[in-house]
């Protein structure tokens, strides 16, 4: 959490997926909130900046407190995943 408050300290537009009273300090961010079994059970993480420097983890809750997915540093595995989240929500 105190590294998303920092980006958003520094200027970073951070988007936050979820439930908005789940959310810490929701002012920061910019909050998409909706339903959706998928926020409830998933964590994203993406940046899709210069293709040097963009990245992605996807995961979704395995059991309390454990996840499983993946993180890549792939532009177009980054992007798909901003597109999605951006359609979806």
């Amino acid at each position: 959490r105190r590294l998303y408050e920092r980006l958003a300290a520094a200027g970073v537009d951070v988007h936050v997926y979820g439930a908005p009273e789940d959310v810490p300090n929701a002012g920061a961010y910019t909050v998409h909130a909706g339903p959706a079994d998928e926020l409830a059970d998933s964590w994203f993480v993406a940046y899709d900046g210069p293709p040097s420097a963009s990245g992605a983890l996807v995961s979704e809750e395995a059991g309390p407190e454990r996840y499983s997915g993946f993180w890549t540093y792939r532009t177009d595995v980054t992007r798909a995943t901003v597109d999605y989240l951006d359609a979806a929500y």
